[in-house]
């Protein structure tokens, strides 16, 4: 019925939807005798035929209207198709590792309750069921591997002292299937995992050690070809204690002391592109200082834990020979830091990441000064510091009465250095920024020409005239 304060909006009885109409007067023909007409020669009426006349008038208008309707419903539809494509087609997507294919509250479950096509979707898609945790701990050890079809697996298996899977109902299946694991995580004790030794593992391409309890060594997976990643918790010296095809894995990630028998698996990791390293402190009779060559290696992050003493890294990188990297982090965790003292012998390094707290010691900025004398290739510099002094920036500044540092960079970032560093003189910012920005007539004589810096908060809202003229120069680089 009409709204009586708008005579042209109408509202539907049905469900108060409004609606913008003509305002003029609409017809009143009859469809049913209009159709009647059609099928003889009467004439309409008198009283007929205006309303006929007024109906022709208003045709392509009604008709303009109903196509727009069918367009607007025609592209609403299309988007509510499109949207349950793009999750059905995601819906594989949702169950990451950390999921399991048998938990009721996690998917595929959860996903087969959605509707009954989502439910006849899930149970076609193999890999929805082929994520199992297997925690011993929780007494979760329902696994029906036969719902991921010829899948490949991934698992998380973890056994307790009193609940070992090696005397688990459950170990026939997991054998059965081991030829299907293709990425593998587990706490468990060393006896348990011998259970899978002979069993031959041709899809698995990563394993990730949480903790291994008991003693002896763990061979069960050496026959793993595809074997690509191996990762190990920081309280789990892997290295020591397992054997896997080291000579086919591309990426390390571990906490190690360096023995002799984890320096002699790096050693065979000939094939290394990424290695992620936290060193501890080692016994007397641990020390290894023999070569390692790594002739891939591109990526090297290295980090000593809390309480390792002074000069553990600089060994390591030492010791190690790496001809193609590209990539080196560093990082202190200790509050005593010491910023070693070494000559790498690094030709291709570009990217450089230094984290730590070089207030710590007075010699640390000097060292690391003078570590960035020996590696004028890079060209991308990030130094996460808590207390940055005044001699490291001034040690970056470009002058033309001594040899300048890092002559090829063109990122730094500082952005990480913390609140201690706003009792520095703001004067040795600008100087640092300005010696390394193009100028108008020519740039800074070492060719050393900044394309983008990134800064902390408390030094990006300072209000100065230099320091808004840098700003210019980056834009939205900063």
């Amino acid at each position: 019925m009409p709204d009586s304060s708008h005579p042209s909006v109408h509202s539907c009885p049905g469900c108060a939807f409004l609606s913008r109409q003509p305002a003029e007067r609409e017809s009143r023909a009859n469809p049913l005798r209009i159709t009647a007409l059609l099928r003889c020669n009467d004439p309409p009426l008198d009283t007929e035929l205006s309303e006929f006349q007024l109906f022709r008038a208003q045709s392509p208008a009604i008709l303009t209207d109903l196509d727009a309707k069918i367009t607007q419903a025609h592209d609403m539809l299309q988007r509510f198709i499109r949207a349950r494509e793009h999750a059905e087609s995601h819906l594989h997507d949702t169950n990451v590792t950390e999921y399991d294919s048998m938990h009721p509250s996690h998917p595929p479950w959860t996903l087969s309750q959605v509707c009954g096509r989502w439910r006849r979707l899930s149970l076609s898609l193999p890999e929805l069921w082929s994520r199992f945790n297997l925690d011993l701990w929780l007494h979760k050890n329902r696994i029906t591997p036969q719902r991921s079809g010829n899948y490949p697996l991934s698992l998380y298996l973890a056994s307790s002292s009193t609940n070992r899977l090696s005397l688990h109902p459950v170990l026939p299946v997991l054998q059965a299937s081991s030829s299907r694991w293709q990425n593998l995580r587990f706490s468990m004790y060393m006896a348990d995992l011998t259970s899978f030794e002979g069993h031959v593992f041709p899809l698995l391409e990563a394993i990730i050690v949480g903790h291994l309890h008991g003693a002896g060594r763990v061979d069960t997976f050496q026959s793993a070809p595809n074997l690509r990643f191996f990762s190990s918790n920081p309280d789990t010296q892997a290295l020591k204690f397992m054997t896997v095809p080291y000579a086919n894995i591309t990426c390390g990630v571990f906490t190690d002391s360096l023995s002799p028998q984890s320096v002699t698996h790096l050693r065979k990791m000939t094939r290394l592109e990424r290695l992620f390293l936290e060193l501890e402190s080692p016994q007397r009779s641990e020390v290894e200082r023999t070569n390692i060559v790594l002739p891939r290696l591109v990526l090297l992050h290295v980090s000593e834990r809390s309480g390792v003493g002074p000069g553990r890294l600089a060994s390591f990188l030492e010791q190690v020979k790496t001809p193609t990297l590209s990539s080196l982090g560093l990082s202190f965790t200790s509050t005593a830091m010491l910023f070693p003292e070494f000559n790498p012998a690094i030709e291709s390094l570009t990217t450089l990441t230094v984290y730590g707290d070089m207030g710590c010691h007075r010699n640390n900025t000097r060292h690391l000064l003078r570590f960035l004398s020996r590696v004028p290739t890079v060209t991308s510099l990030e130094v996460v510091d808590k207390s940055i002094t005044s001699e490291f920036v001034v040690g970056l500044t470009v002058a033309s009465n001594r040899q300048s540092l890092l002559p090829l960079l063109r990122s730094l970032d500082i952005s990480g250095c913390d609140y201690h560093s706003k009792m520095m003189p703001l004067k040795y910012f600008w100087a640092m920024f300005e010696s390394r920005l193009p100028r108008a007539q020519g740039t800074p004589t070492s060719g050393a020409v900044l394309k983008e810096i990134s800064v902390p908060q408390w030094l990006y809202d300072r209000d100065d005239d230099r320091w808004r003229a840098i700003r210019r120069v980056f834009e939205s680089k900063i």
